[in-house]
């Protein structure tokens, strides 16, 4: 078109003096070859294609362009006019791929025919076959090109420039990846991505009465950091929905709320500082932190229980909520803080800028599915962390290898060792077995060919709005795996009832399902699959302690159930002083076990323990009115088969409180511990007279 104005001027100056610069380097015909050579290799074909051969290969699987017919090669002399609309992959006018997304460019490739035969480069024959060739009678290389796992590739592409930065003969990285020539093999595992890509897709389908409508999974050799399995969202080539909005990569540029999945980093970072143990004792009863009104926080468990005594042990694996908030005051935020950042979860800067306080153990930062599940992997490999990669190899255009994974991959560091790894796995492991987690042991279970159950590591994560829910889990030694699901535009998981989706309704189950796969079908995961482990052994700098089931102090006479934990070395409990009565004593308890408990932990566990004492067991008033203890209590339920709650020493009188009926009369005084009354076991319950373990914010 004329020039308009006097930019268009200069610019077709600038282009002219360009070309005749051009012209006057390459003279002659081969000039003029060497500079269409040029330009076809740098050009872009979409499908994230730049250059010809690239086209080639990612439209038609072909590695010589001169093995291309001439109904491909017209397809593709086409494309760069229009290369975003033109490409069957992005064509909004039908499904991609289907020859209704490539009538576009056919129609363009029969006039790149009509003018090859019109200059004879072809016969009149020859254009006749080309256009009655349909697009998938052209043998479009469906499964390997890029844009069928999108996601992936652009993760590649960035990983790719950040290592070509380092060599020294390149100094645009971006362009290099895209015209330099360079040969990249990755760590994706195609039929397995194509097993994730099938589940996400069919669990979001059976989910969607939650108003389900996205999903992310990202699946990590933990051995090596390789990534065999990457999914950014349930349909990549959905844009109009708002709740997918497909080409946002949830998996890797997206940042969610954890919701519980990050308790269990809450809990290792305790264990390694020595903040606490796994058989540390907390009182699950309504708390109240922070020391103004403007700072209170009251956590409830998600289903609005008390649990009395529980062990770090029990509270990390049921997912509750108050003891996991104790266990961060004990910890401190700014050193979980530095332990996630350790992990690679985030930094920990950016955790700290959250404000989070103790709510951090809840997962109120929001971060990202790669890293939490890069983190977990740690759970798998005994402490070490091997950082996620997308790329094993990679070569120049004179095929030698510039770049290998192995020789100078991502440096392997040690956020924890073997011991300190040992105690979050220890607990995460019996949420796969039925017969330790009597809520969900039975669905996380996984199994090997002969039907025998396969150890593995398993935590739910579920946010308190029901915006995000979330499973990690992993298998010794083996394959780690993190799964999301919820909505781009942040709206509710919920249905009609308004009933709150739980990531045990939803992710775990999606976990568990390509665990089974992933494990027990013959995947090659790039020629180095690792031999799933049993289950790890007691490494050294871990002794074994027997302890009183609901104090978690050494074991003695008087503390009735006993068990034996895992402890760091230096870090067994001593023994049991607070039976002095025969009775477990709270105030006691807590007053004596660390001077950093607060007054008002002490102040919740008395009101607890009175309650117990005077039969309060059973819920009172509205749940929504939760901060006025004058008119709720919550129903007190044990988290044990036997024996139930223990003895617990308390005041034998029911505090005056202003309740719909007459308040109790005072029973007569009594210097003898008064027995537990017995607790009913709720609808639902494990049968058998055992009652199930309620769940805390999965």
């Amino acid at each position: 078109p004329e020039p308009s104005n006097s930019t268009d001027i200069e610019d077709k100056i600038r282009e002219n003096i360009l070309a005749m610069q051009v012209t006057a380097a390459y003279p002659g015909r081969s000039g003029k070859e060497r500079i269409l050579e040029t330009y076809l290799n740098l050009i872009y074909y979409g499908n994230g294609s730049y250059g010809i051969k690239a086209a080639a290969a990612n439209y038609f699987g072909l590695s010589n362009i001169e093995d291309m017919s001439i109904s491909q090669a017209a397809f593709l002399a086409a494309l760069p006019q229009r290369p975003s609309v033109l490409d069957p992959y992005q064509n909004p006018n039908g499904e991609p791929g289907s020859e209704e997304a490539a009538a576009d460019a056919i129609g363009e490739r029969d006039l790149v025919l009509g003018a090859m035969q019109q200059e004879g480069y072809i016969s009149a024959r020859e254009a006749r076959v080309a256009r009655n060739t349909s697009w998938l009678e052209m043998e479009p290389n469906r499964l390997t090109s890029i844009l069928r796992e999108p996601h992936f590739s652009f993760r590649v592409r960035k990983e790719a420039e950040r290592i070509l930065a380092t060599l020294p003969e390149v100094t645009d990285p971006e362009l290099a990846v895209l015209t330099g020539g360079y040969r990249i093999q990755t760590t994706l595992d195609l039929p397995l991505q194509q097993e994730a890509k099938r589940l996400v897709t069919k669990y979001v389908e059976e989910l969607k009465e939650f108003n389900v409508n996205n999903s992310a999974m990202v699946a990590i050799d933990s051995a090596t950091g390789e990534i065999v399995a990457y999914v950014g969202s349930v349909d990549y080539f959905n844009r109009e929905a708002p709740e997918v909005q497909g080409q946002f990569d949830v998996a890797g540029l997206g940042r969610r709320q954890p919701g519980s999945a990050f308790k269990p980093i809450t809990y290792a970072s305790a264990f390694q500082s020595r903040d606490a143990t796994v058989g540390t004792m907390f009182v699950d009863a309504m708390t109240e932190f922070g020391t103004t009104e403007e700072t209170s926080y009251r956590p409830t468990n998600a289903d609005i229980k008390e649990h009395g005594p529980v062990l770090a042990l029990d509270a990390l694996r049921y997912s509750l909520n108050i003891p996991s908030v104790q266990m961060q005051f004990l910890a401190g935020s700014q050193t979980t803080a530095n332990f996630s950042e350790k992990l690679g979860i985030a930094s920990a800067e950016y955790i700290m800028d959250q404000d989070p306080g103790v709510s951090l153990a809840l997962g109120s930062v929001p971060v990202n599915l790669t890293n939490m599940t890069q983190a977990y992997t740690t759970f798998a490999q005994q402490g070490e962390l091997n950082p996620a990669t997308t790329i094993i190899e990679i070569r120049d255009r004179d095929n030698r290898v510039v770049y290998t994974r192995e020789d100078n991959g991502p440096t392997v560091t040690n956020p924890m060792t073997p011991a300190e790894a040992y105690l979050p796995h220890y607990i995460l492991e019996g949420n796969t077995n039925p017969d330790t987690n009597l809520l969900w042991g039975d669905r996380a279970q996984l199994n090997t060919v002969d039907g025998e159950r396969r150890p593995a590591g398993f935590k739910t994560g579920t946010t308190n709005d029901f915006r995000d829910v979330s499973g990690f889990g992993y298998i010794p030694g083996s394959l780690t795996t993190g799964v999301w699901m919820g909505n781009n535009n942040q709206e509710s998981l919920s249905n009609e009832f308004r009933r709150g989706l739980f990531s045990a309704d939803g992710p775990l189950n999606l976990w568990a399902a390509f665990m089974d796969i992933a494990i027990n079908n013959p995947w090659d995961w790039n020629g180095g699959a690792p031999v799933p482990q049993t289950s790890f052994s007691r490494p050294d700098g871990i002794v074994e302690a027997e302890i009183c089931r609901f104090t978690g102090l050494a074991a003695t006479d008087t503390c009735g159930e006993t068990m034996t934990l895992p402890f760091l070395e230096g870090t067994v409990p001593p023994l049991d002083t607070v039976h002095p009565r025969g009775c477990l004593d709270l105030e006691l308890y807590l007053s004596r076990a660390t001077p950093e408990r607060p007054e008002n932990w002490i102040e919740a566990a008395d009101t607890w323990s009175d309650r117990v004492v005077n039969g309060q067991t059973a819920a009172r008033g509205d749940p929504a009115d939760y901060k006025d203890d004058e008119r709720v209590q919550f129903a007190i339920v044990p988290m044990y088969d036997e024996p139930g709650l223990p003895s617990v020493c308390g005041e034998r009188v029911s505090r005056p409180r202003p309740t719909p009926g007459p308040a109790p009369s005072r029973p007569p005084a009594s210097g003898a511990p008064t027995p537990v009354p017995s607790v009913p076991v709720p609808p639902g319950g494990g049968g058998g007279g055992r009652p199930t373990p309620p769940p805390g914010d999965e």
